[in-house]
């Protein structure tokens, strides 16, 4: 786990150092370099958003079905959830501390739950299709 002068990013630890000279919150490698935690807070924000929609677009032709909204939430219980009447999908901003692979699957499980608002076995089946080691990410998403 960071430590309180670190952060994880994409599965990665970086020392977090505090320049109130810099504009914007930056990676120099292995240090994120930032004004104040409220920068840092909004750039973890932009990245997570950049990274989920991408993630959202790739999927999308799979999918068939509109996103009309995906909201990012400081969440501390779930990675995220999907209204499949209405298309949206809420992710937890905490996902991009994980490693790439695992924020990948939680936005196609989000994404399957358009189509299969339940996690009968065709909502599983259809995410295996796509995501053969499903399982295997699912297991380290949720390990501690």
């Amino acid at each position: 786990l960071p430590k309180d002068d670190e952060m994880k990013f994409l599965g990665q630890i970086y020392k977090i150092k505090f320049d109130e000279s810099a504009k914007v919150s930056f990676f120099e490698d292995k240090f994120i370099i930032t004004p104040n935690l409220k920068a840092l807070e909004r750039f973890k924000k932009v990245r997570a958003k950049e990274l989920f929609l991408e993630l959202v677009r790739y999927y999308q032709p799979h999918i068939n079905k509109p996103v009309s909204r995906i909201v990012i939430r400081d969440s501390k219980t779930r990675w995220g959830s999907c209204n499949s009447r209405k298309g949206y999908i809420n992710l937890s901003l905490n996902l991009i501390e994980k490693a790439p692979e695992l924020v990948e699957y939680v936005v196609l499980h989000e994404l399957a739950h358009l189509i299969y608002p339940h996690h009968q076995k065709s909502f599983y089946g259809f995410i295996e299709g796509l995501m053969p080691d499903f399982k295997t990410r699912e297991q380290r998403l949720n390990k501690k």
